[in-house]
């Protein structure tokens, strides 16, 4: 099944490449030279922290948590862009989640200044799983593909923002199941529970470079 996920977001990530900007009238378009070397660096402090809350504020021993989920977005006209995400630290202490990513994104009104405003996002994603008992430890890999939409705006001066985005994203499994001979009945993770899961973004942004008018 998640070959056919796969192959569905492959698809859309080409359209979002090729799609042309829409010229709906009273729309403004920037040319392609005016804004091909923006970039925008996000740091995600929504998403990764949701799944740790529990750890980080309901445990009688207090150990906290801090995953980091950076992306680079490269704008590619005033519609199109490309970027890539890194996880470190995610995931609890008993199954650690280390990964990354790919992500194009169409933004569907166009601004006076790129990658602002509504968009819709497909992406693959990537992530291993370390599941550590104390006596024994292993791990697990799973990727697949989401969509989302959402909402990137930055303050007058351009550079400062915040994203905002819900989806989902299917996860497939790379790897073998959890070993057998475990000492204790284990928990399924929450990718073998649910292949499907949401996906929420709240993130603080950054962008320079070409920014238009």
């Amino acid at each position: 099944m998640h070959h056919c996920g796969l192959l569905l977001l492959t698809t859309t990530l080409a359209l979002i490449v090729k799609a042309s900007p829409c010229q709906a009238q009273g729309q403004v378009l920037l040319p392609a030279d005016s804004v091909g070397g923006c970039s925008v660096i996000r740091l995600d402090i929504g998403g990764p922290l949701g799944f740790t809350a529990d750890y980080n504020f309901m445990r009688r021993y207090f150990k906290p948590i801090v995953p980091v989920l950076l992306s680079y977005e490269r704008v590619v006209d005033p519609h199109k862009s490309v970027g890539v995400e890194v996880l470190l630290w995610g995931g609890r202490p008993q199954d650690v989640r280390w990964g990354g990513g790919i992500q194009g994104r169409y933004y569907l009104v166009s601004q006076l200044r790129p990658a602002e405003g509504l968009y819709l996002a497909g992406a693959v994603r990537y992530r291993a799983v370390r599941t550590d008992l104390g006596y024994r430890d292993w791990w697990q890999h799973w990727a697949g593909p989401g969509l989302s939409v959402g909402w990137q705006l930055f303050n007058r001066k351009g550079h400062w923002g915040v994203d905002v985005a819900l989806g989902v994203n299917y996860w497939g499994p790379l790897s073998s199941d959890v070993p057998l001979g475990s000492l204790t009945n284990l928990d399924e993770s929450m990718y073998q529970k649910s292949r499907l899961l949401p996906d929420g973004r709240l993130g603080v942004a950054y962008r320079w470079g070409k920014l238009g008018r």
